[in-house]
């Protein structure tokens, strides 16, 4: 994990969006996908909790309708699926987010992922914390290419600017 790359940037929000969503945080869908290799993953989002779309493209199990959630089963395991879509409000905080598998095996190599809530009209990336012995460093971050950095060499069609009322 390279904690200078930022994976995800979305925005706090003051009013109303653009998509209609009023509030103190803007709603965003997000679609956890599982990349194979015979695991499943508890993909845990610290800070916030949201609610499981679907599984796979269908409803999820009744038991698990509106739960509030921060952790995710991803992988081929029971009450589990490859993909699963979830909406999650970003509130309060405008800052570094962290995302992680709750293996032991992959937290302990790292698998995990950063992304930084925005403040409406921000245009720079924040810094990247790197603590050390004596005291915390500042480094550049780098963010990868998403619908709002308007890099059109993204080849994943899940990776596209929402369109409201689709």
């Amino acid at each position: 994990m390279d904690p200078r790359i930022i994976s995800a940037a979305p925005q706090l929000a003051t009013g109303p969006t653009a998509a209609g969503f009023s509030g103190d945080g803007t709603l965003e869908v997000w679609k956890i996908r599982n990349g194979g290799n015979g695991w499943s993953h508890p993909v845990h989002v610290h800070f916030e909790e949201g609610i499981v779309l679907n599984r796979d493209g269908k409803a999820p199990p009744e038991w698990e309708k509106w739960a509030r959630k921060d952790v995710y089963r991803i992988g081929a395991e029971v009450d589990s699926s490859v993909d699963v879509e979830i909406a999650i409000r970003f509130r309060e905080f405008a800052g570094t987010y962290m995302e992680h598998c709750h293996n032991t095996q992959h937290e302990d190599t790292s698998m995990l992922l950063r992304w930084d809530v925005e403040n409406p009209g921000q245009f720079q990336l924040m810094p990247t914390p790197l603590p050390g012995w004596d005291g915390v460093t500042y480094v550049n971050s780098a963010a990868l290419p998403t619908f709002r950095t308007g890099d059109t060499r993204v080849e994943d069609p899940d990776n596209q600017k929402p369109i409201a009322n689709a």
